[in-house]
């Protein structure tokens, strides 16, 4: 969540679409916690429904920055390691296409009867 606020503070709802995959009640808890932990803050506007919004305190933009940062280089070790087994893959099928002879192959070299 730190993440996820480290541009703008968010509604409720769009930290529920920004993380994939939380309860609202995880949700809740969460930010419950972070809340308490004075690392984001909390403001209810006085609208109906009630509008939630929440941000990073300084204490959590200082948490946060180190966190965004790491969570770069892990997607970026990723994407590149992911193009690398897809570059070891291709390169291994092509290998294994050039140890195979084509059927047209095998019949053009095949040695002729006499």
């Amino acid at each position: 969540m730190l993440i996820a606020l480290q541009n703008n503070d968010l509604r409720f709802y769009e930290l529920r679409e920004s993380i994939q995959g939380i309860s609202e009640k995880m949700l809740a808890q969460t930010l419950r916690a972070l809340v308490q932990d004075s690392l984001i803050w909390r403001k209810v506007e006085s609208t109906t429904p009630p509008q939630v919004t929440y941000g990073l305190t300084e204490f959590g933009k200082t948490v946060g920055e180190p966190l965004t940062e790491l969570l770069a280089r892990i997607t970026q070790q990723l994407s590149q390691h992911h193009a690398d087994s897809e570059l070891t893959i291709e390169h291994d099928e092509l290998q294994a296409e050039l140890r195979t002879p084509s059927r047209g192959a095998r019949i053009r070299d095949a040695p002729k009867k006499r």
